[in-house]
């Protein structure tokens, strides 16, 4: 294993399965745990909690253009492997949840949240082999 250092927290960098590039492993394991970030900072808000709360929009925003950059670079190897992911759509946030006139589009954003963030987590916890002791245990929130 590598430790690696990536804004501010150390990870470890897990086993990849035979046919994934190695650092696919850390782009895929960046992605599982900025979506984790997601869920578990909006597990406890309502829509109306997340318009108010400008920090909360930004957090969600950071994270989900995390997951755009780390699926970008993704072998396309990988992403043939990982099927139940939709690869185009990942590498599309940023614009998805942009307006036009270049604002944010907090319904989008919302919609993003409440079902590609877990249909996320769900496809990446089963192929991205990640053992509790490959992360300190504050990275990762348990939700």
């Amino acid at each position: 294993m590598r430790i690696e250092f990536d804004a501010l927290i150390y990870t470890m960098q897990p086993e990849c399965s035979q046919s994934m590039q190695p650092k696919d492993s850390q782009y895929l394991v960046d992605m599982l745990h900025s979506a984790q970030r997601i869920q578990a900072c909006t597990a406890h808000c309502s829509i109306q909690d997340f318009y108010q709360d400008i920090r909360l929009q930004d957090s969600v925003i950071r994270r989900l253009l995390t997951i755009t950059k780390s699926s970008r670079r993704i072998s396309e190897t990988t992403r043939q492997d990982i099927s139940r992911i939709d690869w185009s759509a990942m590498t599309t946030l940023k614009s998805r949840i942009m307006r036009a006139d270049n604002t944010l589009d907090e319904d989008q954003v919302w919609a993003l949240i409440q079902t590609e963030i877990p249909a996320l987590i769900k496809a990446l916890r089963a192929r991205v082999s990640t053992r509790p002791e490959d992360f300190f245990s504050d990275q990762i929130p348990q939700v």
